[in-house]
């Protein structure tokens, strides 16, 4: 048996997967094994993933021929080594073993779940709250044969960190962008709290430091409100629900009218998880299909980073680094 191992640590959502030749094995998900949600796996708890999931396929770590790296959080390589803007090789110890292995760009893994869908031009915008080296929005195009990134910054887009900022400063805590989202549905935007989003440049190109100072001296009143009165704070969230589907649909068209011959737009990173949000692109793009993958957050990230691979040659920085301990 020829397997390929391809691994995701990322600052959360930790997976393995496991495919042969012809097809995908296996993808396991950190939390799923260590009942821990939204896992993030140390270098040690990634070798014993990596172990249960030969073991569950009846396979040896002998078996392994081809080992692929997603690069965010990546505990495999030292942090000197783990940025890539496309793909390229290092070499580092797994499993005991040195290997030679590929490593992928985090969006580059988020967009090679393109090739999970029948071949068509596609546009695949990946929006997230954050990815390597403070990436956070990203397009690619795809025939079907390859993946490629295309030119596209808009250094002012809003993206995924939005979400994270707000729900912070609303609720208190990390990670409560889902209660953020639901929160919106129970709110109705206000007029001032929408010209407090609009105003903050901030949100989009700040430290989070310099972001959550920003809502200490405009939008004081709702910091913790969530967490004690979400009812009371579901207008704010209206208002974050709002604004970020009317960046995000700015974004799109911006893009969206240098690449009017494709196909499909392929939505994937943490953005897409929106669901009003992507009902509303829907509506805006009938001549598309657009599609969502079922894993498009980071829990995709190892099955991504393996189809990835398959990115464009002419678009590739692979180079030969110095070895990892």
């Amino acid at each position: 048996m020829k397997l390929s191992l391809s691994i995701a640590f990322n600052y959360h959502d930790s997976s393995v997967t496991l495919a042969d030749e012809r097809r995908v094995l296996l993808v396991l998900e950190a939390e799923r094994y260590f009942q821990e949600k939204k896992k993030r796996c140390s270098r040690s708890e990634m070798n014993a993933l990596i172990r249960v999931a030969l073991t569950s396929i009846g396979a040896t770590e002998g078996d392994i021929t081809h080992v692929v790296l997603a690069t965010l959080e990546n505990a495999f390589l030292p942090l000197s080594e783990r940025y890539t803007r496309y793909l390229g090789r290092r070499t580092t110890r797994i499993l005991g073993t040195k290997r030679s292995v590929t490593i992928v760009n985090h969006h580059a893994a988020h967009a090679g779940m393109v090739f999970a869908f029948p071949p068509k031009p596609t546009l695949i915008s990946s929006c997230d709250g954050g990815g390597d080296s403070g990436e956070r929005n990203e397009y690619f195009l795809s025939n079907g044969a390859e993946l490629r990134k295309v030119a596209s910054h808009n250094a002012s887009a809003i993206t995924a960190k939005l979400y994270d900022i707000v729900s912070q400063y609303l609720y208190g805590s990390i990670r409560c962008e889902g209660k953020l989202m639901a929160l919106a549905a129970y709110g109705t935007a206000q007029k001032d709290d929408l010209l407090i989003l609009r105003r903050a440049l901030v949100l989009s190109t700040g430290t989070y430091n310099q972001c959550f100072q920003y809502m200490d001296a405009h939008a004081q009143k709702v910091r913790g409100l969530a967490a004690t009165d979400p009812i009371l704070a579901a207008n704010f969230a209206a208002a974050t629900q709002r604004f970020f589907e009317e960046e995000r649909m700015n974004d799109l068209h911006r893009v969206m009218k240098r690449h009017n011959h494709v196909q499909r737009l392929l939505l994937v990173g943490g953005a897409a998880l929106n669901i009003t949000l992507n009902s509303r692109i829907r509506e805006a793009f009938p001549h598309l299909e657009v599609a969502v993958p079922p894993c498009c957050d980071d829990t995709g990230q190892s099955l991504g980073d393996r189809k990835s691979t398959r990115l464009n040659s002419s678009h590739t920085d692979i180079s030969r680094m110095p070895s990892s301990a």
